[in-house]
């Protein structure tokens, strides 16, 4: 109990009056916080035990809620400031999966569903600092409303479908689009039986991605309007895919300029024409508004240039990394990964990589969810340009020729815009690049 606040039978509303006591403070400014490990678990345990103790809450392993009183959980949740402003450097775990007892669960009785009345308490990871000097940015109590239920309903049964039909040992993060089955387990090693299946698999929990939990973030400071394309389309959240696709088909072998002039869309030479063009195909009512599930997603559309033979023009980029911050990062809750997992390729044919947009054809989208084979491909060439990095290669890195999924190069504004890189000094920055021939797999499906 802390002056008067008990958060076994604490309200709603007296926990997140409790928690608003802390926006703007540093961590270390929490009575009783202590902190001695510098990194990994112990170092992000201790993190939440500091916050717990804002709460009054002891160090435990109970399985039951955070507030038992409330059904609410507490989740402590590290941003990192990059290039383009603050992101969530990690997933959120919410709570082990049993394979074995999910086969005995329905939608209606899946445990999962009574984790998910969470009290996010947001902070700020800042590279080099030590964690008593780090600040709580934001509270935020959140429940599913009816949409993103839906969405996580569908997550839900994509994995449920997999250990069904014995394929636990296949899952991946990417079978997941706002709540995915991350790996979970003290080595990579580490394996579980399944119940219809011969092949042990990887022990994993039921985790909410990066980018939703950033959404969430993002709208508490600014609840500008999203368009949401679910509502737009009445489509059902696991027909999603199907929808925005169906949408495309009219259009396929179809120049983007004959498609504007269909849509009322007036002829431009800007970059952004031909994602203007298919905003409008998919369903969007505004070139300017977020998409709401493309937010929480993390669904960015790329409109990929390529050749009749679906060979991009251009490898695909991610934005430029911090070298210290790679380093820093686990493959499991890389800024990489978050990615990679979930992706829309809309191909643009033209005969050149300089055929004017309007003149350039649609091919069919693909929604890509890497393979657990992708997944390991990609990960052993991130480990090694993260290797070579840290062993001060950062001038000298592997070429694009040499790997098969990614490459690294420089992606930045000038030759002054650089990033300290260890070993080695000011380094102009660079990004993660998927390389052209896997991308016209992907495209080629």
């Amino acid at each position: 109990m802390s002056n008067g606040f008990d958060y076994r039978t604490a309200t709603p509303s007296e926990i997140l009056a409790k928690a608003r006591e802390l926006e703007g403070r540093l961590l270390g400014s929490i009575p009783g916080a202590r902190f001695t490990a510098a990194t990994g678990a112990l170092g992000r345990a201790e993190v939440g035990h500091a916050v717990e103790r804002h709460f009054g809450i002891p160090p435990n392993s109970s399985p039951m809620p955070d507030f038992p009183g409330a059904g609410i959980e507490l989740k402590v949740v590290p941003l990192r400031r990059t290039g383009r402003g603050l992101g969530v450097k990690e997933r959120t775990v919410i709570s082990q999966i049993d394979y074995i007892k999910l086969m005995d669960q329905t939608w209606a009785t899946a445990s999962v569903r009574t984790k998910l009345k969470i009290l996010f308490v947001f902070f700020e990871h800042i590279d080099g600092q030590p964690k008593s000097s780090l600040p709580i940015r934001r509270v935020l109590f959140w429940e599913p409303d009816e949409l993103t239920t839906a969405l996580i309903h569908a997550d839900w049964e994509r994995v449920f479908a997999k250990v069904r039909q014995g394929r636990a040992h296949e899952l991946s993060e990417s079978d997941g689009s706002l709540m995915g089955p991350c790996t979970k387990g003290a080595t990579g090693a580490s394996r579980r039986s399944q119940p219809f299946g011969s092949e042990p698999a990887r022990p994993r929990a039921w985790a909410l991605k990066p980018y939703f939990t950033l959404s969430l973030y993002r709208a508490s400071a600014d609840p500008a309007p999203a368009e949401s394309l679910l509502q737009n389309l009445g489509a059902d959240p696991r027909d999603l895919e199907a929808a925005v696709l169906d949408r495309f088909r009219p259009y396929l072998g179809m120049t983007i300029g004959d498609a504007a002039d269909i849509l009322e869309i007036a002829p431009s030479d800007a970059k952004s024409f031909s994602a203007a063009v298919s905003r409008k195909i998919y369903g969007a009512k505004s070139f300017k508004t977020r998409i709401r599930e493309f937010d929480e997603m993390g669904l960015t559309p790329r409109i990929t240039r390529v050749d009749a033979d679906l060979m991009p023009y251009e490898a695909t980029s991610f934005p430029a990394f911090r070298y210290r911050a790679l380093l820093e990062e686990e493959w499991d809750d890389s800024d990489l990964l978050a990615r990679v997992e979930y992706m829309l390729f809309i191909p643009v044919r033209g005969r050149r990589k300089d055929t004017p947009q309007s003149d350039c054809t649609f091919g069919r989208p693909v929604f890509w969810r890497p393979s657990t084979d992708d997944l390991a491909l990609i990960r052993r060439e991130w480990e090694i340009y993260r290797l070579e990095i840290e062993r001060g290669l950062a001038k000298q890195l592997t070429r694009a020729s040499e790997m098969v999924a990614i490459h690294v190069r420089p992606h930045a504004r000038n030759s002054r815009d650089t990033d300290e890189a260890p070993g080695v000094g000011p380094v102009v920055k660079k990004s993660f690049w998927l390389n052209r021939p896997f991308v016209q797999r992907i495209l080629r499906g």
